[in-house]
């Protein structure tokens, strides 16, 4: 088996693992922590909505209280 095909099966099973940790991360509070510290804010179901300008939704991130604006695919930023 070649360097580059184990390489390549290793970076896929930590991508699948991680998404599977942002999955529970709405029940497991260390990983709400480390997501939101990646930039990964809560699942779009719950931002808390606190304004629309007319132009743009601004919400806060029910995990760790970050303010910002939701870009056209629905991530906060």
């Amino acid at each position: 088996m070649s360097i580059g095909l184990f390489v390549g099966i290793i970076l896929m099973s930590l991508i699948i693992l991680d998404g599977i940790g942002y999955a529970i991360a709405n029940h497991v509070k260390p990983l709400q922590k480390i997501y939101c510290k990646r930039g990964w804010h809560c699942h779009m179901k719950d931002y808390e909505t606190t304004g629309f300008d007319g132009a743009s939704l601004h919400c806060r991130c029910k995990w760790c209280g970050y303010e910002g604006l939701v870009d056209s695919q629905g991530n906060l930023f």
